[in-house]
C-alpha cells in the first residue's frame, strides 16, 4: 500500500511540475516587455533597441526568447543584431515579474561592426560582466573610419562553466582559440592549424 500510495503521489507531482512549467506558453509576454528590457539593460548593461517578438520556451529549462533584436552597447554607438536572444528563467520567477531575474542569457546568431577605437568597450562587455553571458556564433567585423581591418567569424564566448573565458572561432579562414586567465592579464593566442 505504500509503494502504491508513492506512485500515484509521484505521478501527481510530475503532472503538477509539467503544468507549472507548460501554462506560461499562454501568456502574451509583450505586456512584460519593458520588465525584460529593463532587466537586459540593468543586469547586462545591452540596451534592447528593438525586437520582432518574445515567446516562451519550456525546454531544455524554461525561458524567454526575443527573435530578431537589435541591441545598444550602453557606452558605445555601436548596435549588434541577434536572431535570437534567450534568457533562462529562474524556477521561481516563471510566474512573479515584480522581482524578474534569470540564471543567465544567450544570444545566438549576431553581427556587429566596430570601430576599433571602440573595440575596449566591446572586450570590457564581454570579459566583466558579472552575469553569466553565453555568446554563440557572432560575427565582428573591426573596422577604422569604414575601411574593414579584420572579420572574426562563428565567434562563442562563455564567462562560465568548463569553457569560462574561452574564446572560439574563425579568421582569415582558420580556426582560432583565445585563453584568458582569471586577471584578464594574460592572453593565449592560438591560430589552429597553422603553426602559429
Amino acid at each position: 500500500k505504500f509503494i502504491f500510495f508513492i506512485r500515484y503521489l509521484f505521478i501527481i507531482f510530475f503532472i503538477s511540475t509539467v503544468l507549472f512549467v507548460s501554462l506560461p506558453i499562454f501568456f502574451n509576454y509583450e505586456k512584460k516587455a519593458e520588465i525584460i528590457k529593463l532587466h537586459i539593460l540593468k543586469n547586462y548593461n545591452f540596451k534592447v533597441i528593438n525586437y520582432e517578438k518574445i515567446k516562451y520556451n519550456v525546454v531544455p529549462i524554461p525561458n524567454l526568447e526575443l527573435n530578431n533584436v537589435q541591441l545598444n552597447f550602453e557606452s558605445s554607438k555601436e548596435n549588434l543584431s541577434a536572431k535570437k536572444i534567450k534568457i533562462y528563467l529562474n524556477f521561481m520567477n516563471i510566474y512573479n515579474y515584480k522581482n524578474f531575474n534569470s540564471n543567465k542569457i544567450t544570444i545566438q546568431d549576431g553581427d556587429i561592426k566596430f570601430q576599433a577605437s571602440n573595440f575596449y568597450y566591446f572586450s570590457k562587455y564581454l570579459f566583466y560582466q558579472k552575469n553569466k553571458l553565453n555568446i554563440n556564433n557572432l560575427n565582428l567585423k573591426v573596422i577604422d573610419k569604414n575601411i574593414p581591418i579584420v572579420t572574426l567569424d562563428n565567434i562563442k564566448f562563455a564567462n562560465y562553466g568548463y569553457n569560462e573565458n574561452l574564446i572560439t572561432g574563425k579568421i582569415f579562414g582558420k580556426n582560432f582559440k583565445v585563453n584568458i586567465d582569471n586577471n584578464f592579464k594574460d592572453i593565449n593566442f592560438k591560430l589552429l592549424n597553422s603553426g602559429i
